[in-house]
Order: structure tokens, then C-alpha cells, then sequence
């Protein structure tokens, strides 16, 4: 269209000038021939007709010219609009649609494709085709009808579709009714995607709600400033408790409200206040030192650091206050006393030592760096910095010179310092270069990381104890399961022999059979009593042990059977405090300890020392020994074991605890493998002392009571009881022991119920509870556990007596039973003689 202007312009300014021009000619030639028309005036005459004529014929073309210029004029923008529309329609935000009272569209702008991912033709269905399932779209169809139905215009609301890719999106509705003979026709809406904005929202939430979050668990006081009024319009608590006023007060308070009237360089505080919030305004930010002043009077120096928040149209001011009164008053005594600068190095944990950068003679030391060093600081001044370290390494101290120099700092984790008296120490050194006066010099700081290389190394050792002692935990659960597993057979097998032998007359040719079934037998059930000693779980009648007496008494017996060119020496202390714990198994710990000291000798004369007494074990101590939990400290009583045998390395050392592990022949059972079961089962410790050629000592620890010796109970033999009577229900899911104990008991004279799981028990109680007047109950049983049947014919019948029978020990099958009226306790395998002397003894006690 410019162009078209332009042909005009020229058209309207060129021809009326021709036309002049050949007019003016005209009558120039006529005035010149004083009318005469002579062939010169008719040339001029002919030529001005002829400018004439081209005249006309150039304003008939001009005409024509800008008649087809207005047709393709208003043809371009014809088109160029519609194109136009097209284009702002296919990239708007929104989209425009139309569509009928029954809901079907018949019309959407192109795009509806860029904002759902559907094609115009794909949206030509019902409006409600696309719409997911969540809470916004209930009132989608409602607002839509009332429209058709009303003709009123509802308010925009949203609406949520299915993305063809198959996410939502949120679209914000704004329609309107359109009318056709009077009539709602239909509806045209523009839908916009809100999906990002909400999103948005959403996000803006979130965020400020970490912010309030961040600025209230801020280790500093916060406060915001409305610029505008001038007062504050949050605080955290640390502002609270800074100032001391609540957090409504602040809030009704400006800056100069904690402010004295005055700051230190004599401004008045309202005044700096504004100036100083102003140039946050301007430059988004200001960090500037302000006395502050509490409720009580208390002047703050403080560090404010303020930082522009434009929030909702208003601008809002954060300020950031840190109380740095004490580091003020800090910076000022070092700028007052240099003296007390030199006492600050002076005490630095690190030792510290300043050396020339070129040469690398030290210049000067703290008081620290002549204790670590070996050396007085005469003697260290002058040095080579290089000449503290071992030798061999001088190029590549050299090299750290030059890094430092030149890069200004250098870090070396680990290093070694060599002291005067020749000892190596690991230490941690950090350098530094600076100038001094005109002299480039290095700072050094030498931490000694003696200390941290023993916790190192101690850690691994700890960590290697633990992993021992998770070992020592998986194998005893699997000797103690066998164990328990075996007991169970074995009560068959000894019960059975036994009660065969009852039933066979002396002279039968089975009999010395069956008496070897016995032996062997009881031979199984001691290898699962180590088994279950190795597992902490073992046979425990616990009472209180002298172990002084207990020691002396295995000395002397024991001092027949190890070698003869041992000399054992015993020392016992009369004070050492009693213990709680099983006898037997103790005494089996003193014979494994002396035996293997007698083994150590190799049959050579040497010394075996046993010594008892008390010792008041710190965590410190404890923590280097052998077992599985961490002990607490307190009084323990000991027992030492050392020879002047052969040692052993360190290898053999990790190794003594383990199954059947031995320096000798094999075959010698569990050994120390058990002696450490026993001790973890009396919730003791052992440690170990040994060194090749230096012979070896083994010391248990067990911990110390005040408890004082109850008198043992006095058995009940069987026979003090002239005839048994009643009903006994045994309970086990072993078939041989449940048919052993029903021969065994009926043939004492009971009526005997049989039980194979928990449930049936309870079932068989239930039906006889009055007949029944002991139960022997199995620990270990299907459908319900020993507790739980104890529990539940308790519940039926309180008075009844249960006898509970184990494979494990005593202690541990009887803890979960504390305090709820057990009447005893026989650990499998058990022979028919020991179950009737238990029986006896509770009924007796009845």
C-alpha cells in the first residue's frame, strides 16, 4: 500500500506541471509571432497540441493506472488480514471455540492443536470427551447447562482435559452465549492453558512457605521492612530473642524502635535509618555495622545486611542482623595488644612455624612446635625447614617451597616429622606464603596425628572384632540349632535305653548293648553341650560362684593330669567379689585354660600361673576383648592363666577362638571355641597376651554381684513318693519323646495325654482340666510356642504346675517365664530317672 501512495503523489504533482508547461508554450510562440502564425509558430503550436493531446492521454493512463492500483490494493489487504487473523489465531495463547446446545463443536481455532495436542477434526465432538476425572470438572457441565438453559453469562472457571500425550492440562474457561432467532444457539468460549501458571502458584507457595521456613530456623535475626509505612512485617524468633521484645511488638515497631537515638558516629538513628534503606532500594542491597538496642537497655553491635524483596507490588526490605558485639570487641583488644596476639599463636593447638620462601630457613616457632618438635625454639630458629623431616625426601620438600611460593597456599594431608630423640611423627601440614616487609616468607601449620592414626587404628581393630564376633554369632546360632535339634533325639535314645534296661533282666545278652547305646549317648549329649556352650546357650544352673575357691579347688585336681614338668603357681585374692553363674561350666573353663598352658610347653619344664582377684574394668579397657556386646564398666572378678610356653604370632592369635582350630593334632573339639561360648553366655570378656618365644596369658573377666549364696533345694527322689496318681499331659512335637515319656509315666502310675502341637495342648487342657495335675510342656512347638500355650491354659486353670523341658539352657528358655508361676525347668536329654525326680519334687512341693 505505501507504493500505490507514492504512484499517486507523483501523478498528482507531474501532470498538472506538463500541463502548465505546454499551456505556457503555447502562448510564448503566439506573443513571439505577434500572431503571425509562420512555420515556426505552427511548430511551436503543433508541438504544444501535441503535449496536448499526450496530455489527455497520459491522464486517461494515470486514471486507469490508479484505478487497478486500489483493485490489488484492497485485494492485499483482503488477504494479508486473513492471513493475518490465521496467524494470530494458530499461535495464540488461548483458543476460540463455538459449539452447540447439544455440545458438539463446530468450531475450534487452529490452536486448539498446539495447546491439547488434537487436531481440529479430533475436537469435533462432545466438549466433555476429553475431560479427566478430577474434582475441578464436577461443576464443568453444570455451568455449561445453566448457560444454555439461562442465557447468562457464567464467571471463567476451570476446566481440566486429557492432553492427547496423555497428561492433564488446565484450561481457564471464559464463555458466553450466542443467540440465533431469539433463542440460545450455543456457546463461544476462549479457553486459555493455565496449566504452567498454576503450576507457578503452586511453586510460589511452596516457596514462600520454605522462606518463612528458612528465615524462621535462620541462625541470625531476621526481620522484613515495609518500605512504604516503615514498620516491620515479619520477624523470626531470633529477632525475638535478640532484641527481647515479642514477636507483636516488633511488629508494630520501625528500625529506630531498636535503635538507640543516637549511633556511635553521632547521626541520629531515624535519619541513617532512611538513608541506609534507601541505598537497598537503589542497589538491592547494603551491608553496613548499626548499634542496635534490646527492650532492656542492652546496646548490640550488629552486622545488617539488607536486601531489596519486591513482593506483590510493594517493596519489601530483608535484614539480615548478626550480633558481632564480641567479635568487635575481639578485633579491637588485637588492634590494642599485639602481646595478646602472640598469645593467641602461643596456645594454638598446631604447631606453627614461619621459614624464609627462597632459603627455607625457619625465622620463628610457637611454644608448640618446640614440644612437637623435640626442640627449643633456639635451636629450631636457623634450621632448615627441611632438615625436620626424614631423610630421603629433601627434593620433594623443596618442591613444596616452590608450589607454595608460587601459588600462595598448599595442603599436604599426611607427612612425617622426625623429632630430636629420632621417633617419626605422622603429622597434617598446611602452608601458606606471605610477604613480610620486602622478605617472602611460609607459614606452616604441623598438626601431630599420633593420636588420630591410633583411633584409625583402633577402629580396625574394632571393626575386625565385630566381624569376629558376627562370625562367632552365626556359627554359635547353627551349633546352638544342631545342639538343640540333637537333644531332641537324644531323649529318645537315652530314654528308651534306659527304660529298656529297666524292663530287660540282668543276665539278657542284649543288655551290655544296649548299656554301649547309653554310653554312646551320653557322649552325644556332652559334644552338644560344648556345641551349646560354643553358642552361649549352654547348660546353666546359675548361682553364686566364689571363683577363688572354685579355681583352687580345679587346680588341685588338675595338677595330676597336665604335664609333668609344668609347675603351676597359684595366687588367690580372698577379696575378689562373688559372681552369678554355673559352676560346671566354669570349672570347664579352668580345665580348657590350664590344659592348653600345659600344651604351650611342648614338654619343657616351664610355669603355669593361675591368679584370681578383682579389678574395676574402665570402657577404655573393655573395648580391646574378646565379645559380642559392649560391657559396662565396673567391678569384674578375673581369672589369669599364663605359661612360659611358646606364644604365638599374630595370626595364630585371631584364630584361637575359632571351631576346632588347633596347633596340634586335629580332633580336639571346640576348646577355646567353647571356653568363649561360656564367657559370653556369663556376659563376661577374655583377653589375650601372647608373643612368640614369650609365652602366652589368657585373662576372663566376669562381672561382679553383691548377691549373696542361696542354699541349694534338696531333691525329691522318686521313691520318697509311695505311689504317683493323676493325670499328666505331655506336650512335644517329637513322636519318641512323647511315646517315651508315655511309658515312663504310666508306668509310675500316671494317667497320661498326649499333645503334638501347641493348639492341640490347649484343646487336650481345655477338655481335662480337671484330671490334669502337671503339664510337660516342649519350649519349641508348631501352631503356638511353649509361652503361648503356658499362657493360654494358665488362662483357663492358674494353679496348674508346668513342667518346661529344652533343648537349650535353663536361663535362656526360662527368661521369657520370669514372675509367672513356673513349676521347673529339665533340659533335654533328659533320662526317665531325671524327668521322675523333677516330677517328684514339684508334686512333693505341692
Amino acid at each position: 500500500m505505501p507504493s500505490v501512495e507514492l504512484k499517486n503523489v507523483k501523478g498528482d504533482v507531474i501532470y498538472p506541471v506538463l500541463a502548465f508547461l505546454t499551456l505556457s508554450a503555447l502562448f510564448v510562440a503566439l506573443w513571439l509571432d505577434e500572431k503571425d502564425f509562420s512555420p515556426a509558430s505552427l511548430r511551436v503550436g503543433y508541438f504544444a497540441m501535441g503535449l496536448i493531446e499526450a496530455m489527455v492521454i497520459a491522464f486517461a493512463f494515470r486514471a486507469m493506472i490508479r484505478k487497478q492500483a486500489e483493485i490489488d490494493h484492497v485485494r492485499k489487504v483482503g488477504v494479508g488480514a486473513m492471513q493475518e487473523l490465521d496467524l494470530l489465531l494458530a499461535n495464540a495463547k488461548d483458543f476460540i471455540y463455538r459449539h452447540d446446545r447439544d455440545g458438539v463443536f463446530h468450531y475450534l481455532s487452529p490452536s486448539v492443536t498446539r495447546i491439547t495436542g488434537r487436531t481440529q477434526e479430533e475436537w469435533c465432538t462432545h466438549y466433555t470427551e476429553y475431560l479427566t476425572d478430577s474434582e475441578i470438572n464436577k461443576a464443568v457441565v453444570q455451568n455449561t447447562e445453566y448457560t444454555l438453559e439461562t442465557g447468562v453469562e457464567t464467571r471463567p472457571y476451570l476446566v481440566e482435559i486429557l492432553h492427547k500425550d496423555g497428561y492433564p492440562v488446565t484450561l481457564e474457561v471464559n464463555e458466553q452465549p450466542y443467540f440465533e432467532g431469539g433463542k440460545v444457539a450455543g456457546l463461544v468460549g476462549v479457553a486459555r492453558d493455565v496449566t504452567e501458571r498454576l503450576k507457578a502458584e503452586r511453586a510460589l507457595r511452596e516457596s514462600e512457605e520454605r522462606f518463612r521456613t528458612i528465615i524462621e530456623h535462620a541462625p541470625e535475626a531476621v526481620l522484613l521492612l515495609d518500605t512504604e509505612k516503615g514498620n516491620f512485617v515479619e520477624v523470626n524468633s531470633r529477632a525475638e530473642s535478640l532484641f527481647e521484645y515479642s514477636r507483636d511488638e516488633l511488629l508494630s515497631m520501625g528500625p529506630a524502635g531498636i535503635s538507640p537515638e543516637f549511633q556511635p558516629d553521632g547521626n541520629r538513628s531515624a535519619d541513617a535509618v532512611l538513608e541506609n534503606v534507601e541505598k537497598a532500594v537503589l542497589d538491592g542491597s547494603n551491608v553496613f555495622e548499626w548499634m542496635h538496642r534490646t527492650k532492656s537497655g542492652a546496646d548490640l553491635v550488629c552486622e545488617v545486611n539488607l536486601v531489596l524483596i519486591r513482593h506483590e507490588g510493594r517493596k519489601l526490605v530483608r535484614g539480615s542482623i548478626m550480633d558481632i558485639t564480641e567479635r568487635k570487641s575481639w578485633e579491637q583488644q588485637l588492634q590494642i595488644s599485639e602481646e595478646r596476639y602472640r598469645k593467641l599463636i602461643e596456645s594454638a593447638s598446631d604447631a606453627i612455624l614461619v621459614a624464609d620462601a627462597m632459603s627455607g630457613e625457619i625465622l620463628d616457632v610457637n611454644r608448640r612446635a618446640e614440644s612437637l618438635f623435640g626442640r627449643p625454639r633456639d635451636e629450631l630458629v636457623g634450621m632448615q625447614e627441611i632438615s625436620l623431616h626424614p631423610a630421603g625426601i629433601t627434593e620433594s620438600r623443596r618442591k613444596v617451597f616452590e608450589i607454595v611460593a608460587k601459588a600462595g597456599s598448599f595442603a599436604e594431608e599426611f607427612d612425617e616429622i622426625v623429632r630430636s630423640d629420632g621417633t617419626v611423627v605422622p603429622v597434617g601440614i598446611s602452608v601458606a606464603a606471605f610477604n613480610l616487609g620486602e622478605r617472602k616468607v611460609i607459614s606452616g601449620f604441623y598438626r601431630d596425628l599420633s593420636e588420630r592414626k591410633r583411633a584409625e587404628e583402633e577402629r580396625k581393630q574394632l571393626e575386625a572384632q565385630i566381624q569376629y564376633a558376627q562370625k562367632l554369632e552365626s556359627l554359635g546360632v547353627l551349633a546352638g540349632g544342631i545342639a538343640h535339634d540333637f537333644n531332641n533325639l537324644l531323649v529318645g535314645v537315652l530314654g528308651n535305653a534306659s527304660f529298656a534296661l529297666s524292663e530287660l533282666p540282668a543276665e539278657s545278652a542284649v543288655t551290655p548293648i544296649i548299656k554301649q547305646v547309653q554310653i554312646a549317648a551320653r557322649r552325644a549329649a556332652d559334644l552338644t553341650n560344648q556345641m551349646l556352650a560354643y553358642s552361649g546357650k549352654g547348660k546353666f544352673l546359675v548361682e553364686t560362684v566364689n571363683i577363688a575357691t572354685l579355681v583352687k579347688e580345679m587346680t588341685n585336681l588338675l595338677s595330676v593330669s597336665i604335664s609333668k614338668k609344668a609347675t603351676i603357681r597359684y595366687v588367690s585374692d580372698t577379696e575378689a567379689p562373688l559372681i552369678e553363674g554355673d559352676a560346671s561350666q566354669i570349672r570347664q573353663v579352668v580345665m580348657n585354660l590350664i590344659t592348653n598352658a600345659s600344651d604351650a610347653l611342648e614338654d619343657k619344664e616351664g610355669i603355669i600361673s593361675v591368679i584370681t582377684g578383682s579389678l574395676y574394668c574402665e570402657k577404655s579397657y573393655l573395648k580391646d576383648t574378646y565379645f559380642d556386646e559392649e560391657l559396662d564398666p565396673g567391678m569384674y572378678a578375673y581369672l589369669e592363666v599364663s605359661d612360659t610356653g611358646c606364644g604365638m604370632d599374630a595370626q595364630t592369635r585371631a584364630k584361637i577362638f575359632d571351631p576346632f582350630f588347633t596347633t596340634k593334632f586335629t580332633g580336639r573339639g571346640l576348646g577355646l571355641a567353647a571356653v568363649l561360648g561360656i564367657i559370653r553366655g556369663h556376659k563376661g570378656a577374655i583377653k589375650v597376651y601372647s608373643e612368640p618365644g614369650r609365652g602366652t596369658t589368657i585373662k576372663v573377666l566376669f562381672p561382679g554381684t553383691d548377691k549373696t549364696p542361696i542354699p541349694k533345694k534338696v531333691e525329691v527322689e522318686p521313691s520318697a513318693i509311695e505311689k504317683f496318681s493323676g493325670t499328666i499331659l505331655v506336650v512335644d512335637d517329637e513322636v519318641a519323646i512323647r511315646l517315651l515319656a508315655q511309658r515312663v509315666l504310666t508306668k509310675a502310675g500316671f494317667r497320661v495325654l498326649l499333645a503334638r502341637d501347641g493348639q492341640e495342648a490347649v484343646d487336650v487342657f481345655g477338655a481335662n482340666r480337671e484330671a490334669i495335675r502337671l503339664v510337660l510342656l516342649d519350649m519349641t512347638l508348631p501352631k503356638m510356642s511353649g509361652e503361648q500355650v503356658f499362657r493360654s491354659i494358665r488362662m483357663i486353670d492358674q494353679s496348674v504346675k508346668v513342667l518346661l523341658t529344652s533343648g537349650y539352657n535353663e536361663q535362656d528358655a526360662t527368661s521369657r517365664f520370669a514372675g509367672k508361676g513356673l513349676a521347673g525347668f529339665i533340659q533335654k536329654p533328659y533320662e526317665p530317672s531325671d524327668l521322675l525326680a523333677k516330677i517328684a519334687q514339684i508334686l512333693a512341693e505341692n
